[in-house]
């Protein structure tokens, strides 16, 4: 989906979740330019950063990242790795410390 239905109150998106309820599932959505992650209800569910678009925060912002979501299946669960330019992070999103080098 483009924009994350989990961040409004939307009884469409509810009944969705009810429906998935007892499945595994991922939610993966865009719009708010600005990477975020959250787990609810045992489920990863993450908003991708900007990933090329205008920026969603300041630039110094860890979560306002340009980044390509590379989403691959291993027994049967999604596994999320995210490259930016400088590297890869996981699913919880980037950290706030640079590396040291």
């Amino acid at each position: 989906m483009h924009r994350p239905a989990w961040k409004v109150d939307s009884p469409a998106f509810r009944e969705i979740e009810g429906l998935l309820k007892g499945r595994p599932h991922t939610m993966l959505a865009g719009h708010y330019h600005k990477y975020a992650y959250e787990a609810r209800g045992g489920h990863d569910y993450i908003q991708l950063g900007t990933t090329g678009g205008i920026p969603g925060g300041a630039p110094d912002d860890p979560a306002v990242v340009d980044h390509v979501m590379w989403v691959s299946v291993a027994g049967g669960a999604p596994r999320v790795s995210n490259l930016k330019l400088d590297g890869f992070f996981g699913k919880q999103g980037p950290s706030p410390v640079a590396p040291a080098r």
